[in-house]
């Protein structure tokens, strides 16, 4: 076996092991770790801080090279050492928020396994339906569909499967991207990425 392919066989194995593992709703967690609701909202200003210390960066960055001639590069530096950082400490803060409101009733005609899968589905798909996009090793980079602009601010991030505007500061999932492009609710957006 190649070094490749072995690379390729454990990284199988591990994503069949983590799909084998219980999911547990965040109900079913705060039931298994009662003192977490006491640390919820510490950890949540700690990670709007470190958010908004990330996000102030990137502007400070933009701003002081905003008139420089090779603007592409810092968009590059931004992108490869900077956005992850964004990314994760948004997703990690909107989870968190996440546990504080109460678990709404599933009356919207689709199943958590059923957003799970759309979830999952590649941003990027939905996106080149109607951006021109840009591919950046494993993002891409496009003109937001969100606000006027003559260069592109907009970033798809496939790692994570997410979206990202500097422009106008827009965000979010492959769901939200769905719902936004093509006008639509939730629920049919999810129904849209069962494929």
């Amino acid at each position: 076996m190649s070094i490749k392919n072995e690379g390729e066989y454990f990284l199988k194995l591990k994503k069949e092991w983590m799909n084998s593992l219980p999911r547990y709703s965040k109900e079913e967690l705060l039931k298994i770790f009662p003192e977490a609701k006491k640390i919820i909202p510490e950890k949540i200003k700690e990670t709007e801080k470190q958010y908004l210390y990330h996000k102030n960066e990137i502007k400070r960055l933009l701003k002081k090279f905003e008139n420089h001639k090779d603007l592409y590069f810092v968009e590059i530096f931004i992108e490869v050492f900077m956005m992850e950082d964004l990314l994760k400490y948004k997703s990690r803060l909107m989870n968190l928020k996440l546990f504080l409101k109460p678990k709404a009733k599933n009356v919207s005609g689709v199943s958590d396994e059923e957003i799970q899968i759309a979830q999952e589905y590649p941003i990027e798909k939905i996106a080149e339906q109607y951006l021109d996009l840009d591919r950046f090793g494993n993002r891409y980079k496009a003109l937001c569909p969100f606000h006027n602009e003559k260069t592109p601010s907009f970033y798809l991030f496939t790692d994570s499967n997410r979206y990202y505007c500097f422009g106008c500061n827009e965000g979010g999932n492959v769901i939200n991207l769905t719902m936004a492009l093509f006008g639509i609710d939730f629920v049919n957006a999810v129904k849209m990425l069962q494929n």
